[in-house]
């Protein structure tokens, strides 16, 4: 596996990531009419706006499979208001449920990490539904601190959100780094 910056053919395979990510992730979370939705075509599209915007606010990562597959991405940048404190943010990391678990979340993680550090952002947070508890976890083990909440609406329900931040991500860019030799 390797961990690459995207580029723009690969909006197909980020939109896929996310919305069969979304699927099995969210099911009995969110709304099922909100999730059976979710539509390939308008999420690719809306990932060929990102990956091409002139000064587009933050970097995209993928995790590619030797094969070529794309099974995961993230997606970091400034942060967008909710949290000052914290200078950096990741807005979204998703893995393909058949490939999580192998170490990809720590790499694309990292290396969203190491892409703040470069922009002089050294402290990060991330946002996840409270009762999506794997993804908690996961930021806790990564040593996210509990940080915020706030509420969001799917489908005219309310959910509430919670911020994990981390005040210096250095260690977090130091876990890619250490996986590096094996991105070909």
């Amino acid at each position: 596996m390797i961990i690459r910056k995207a580029h723009p053919d690969d909006a197909e395979a980020i939109a896929r990531v996310r919305i069969d990510t979304w699927r099995s992730t969210y099911t009995g979370i969110l709304p099922q009419d909100y999730l059976d939705t979710l539509s390939y075509e308008r999420t690719v599209f809306t990932w060929r706006g990102i990956l091409t915007a002139d000064g587009r606010q933050g970097e995209t990562f993928v995790a590619e499979h030797t094969d070529g597959q794309v099974v995961g991405f993230a997606i970091g940048g400034a942060e967008r208001g909710d949290l000052p404190q914290y200078r950096g943010e990741l807005y979204a990391i998703y893995i393909l449920p058949g490939f999580q678990g192998l170490g990809l979340g720590k790499r694309l993680m990292g290396a969203a990490a190491r892409e703040l550090l470069g922009q002089g952002l050294e402290s990060m947070v991330v946002w996840s539904l409270e009762r999506n508890a794997p993804a908690r976890r996961f930021y806790e083990r990564m040593g996210g601190r509990l940080a915020g909440h706030k509420q969001i609406r799917f489908n005219n329900q309310v959910f509430i959100e919670v911020a994990y931040g981390w005040e210096d991500i250095r260690p977090l860019a130091a876990v890619v780094e250490e996986g590096e030799a094996d991105a070909g």
